[in-house]
């Protein structure tokens, strides 16, 4: 008989496994937010980048919060831009929006500032 009861067990990483036995739950949400680096490059492509991708990114936050049931225009948006890549994938961005919960603060503030920096691009 093999060591493992269930066939899924030896495909586990270690790490998984360590989270089992301590009784955490191997998929426990972590932060979702943004490095600043990160939001920081997402700033730089809204301020900076094409008028499509800022429209974009602001539909899409302000997609994201008003299903999240949050008010949309709580922070002033950003003056300056900053340092950064300008190699930024909308999409992934999108997608990023997407993961985000009510739960998520620092999330929330940066898909509000997101918003409001888009939206004052217009």
């Amino acid at each position: 008989m093999s060591k493992f009861s269930n066939p899924s067990e030896k495909r586990k990483a270690p790490e998984v496994k360590a989270q089992q036995q301590e009784g955490v739950e191997p998929d426990a949400k972590k932060p979702v937010e943004l490095e600043q680096s990160k939001f920081n490059n997402v700033i730089r492509l809204v301020r900076n980048g094409s008028i499509a991708s800022a429209d974009q990114l602001r539909n899409a936050a302000f997609e994201q919060l008003k299903s999240l049931g949050l008010h949309r225009d709580e922070v002033q948006p950003e003056t300056k831009t900053p340092g950064g890549s300008d190699q930024v994938d909308v999409g992934s961005v999108i997608t990023w929006m997407g993961k985000v919960t009510k739960a998520d603060k620092v999330a929330v503030q940066q898909l509000r500032k997101i918003r409001a920096t888009a939206k004052a691009r217009q």
